[in-house]
């Protein structure tokens, strides 16, 4: 995946609620670590990350949720949107 850029990623649960959306930023840091973590708390309204992918690059998107009753919350899918054009 290196080299290319997502506009945006989405993360979808099994729930009925949107998903939480991370837009792409030129601005966001680009870390030379392997694993970069970008914390979800909070990011209901969406988050910023600089969404390309150096070769070796890992991103971990974490956080928590909570709920008024028990449930079972999945990611039910990711997706990731490029509309820009790329040569592979």
């Amino acid at each position: 995946m290196s080299g290319l850029t997502f506009d945006t990623l989405e993360l979808h649960f099994n729930d009925a609620k949107p998903p939480i959306t991370v837009r792409h930023s030129d601005n966001a840091s680009l870390s030379s670590e392997n694993v970069v973590r970008y914390e979800l708390a909070g990011a209901s309204e969406g988050l910023s990350a600089n969404l390309n992918w150096n070769d070796g690059t890992t991103k971990v998107f974490a956080g928590t949720v909570s709920s008024d009753k028990a449930i079972d919350l999945t990611v039910r899918f990711l997706l990731a949107v490029s509309r820009k054009a790329t040569q592979v």
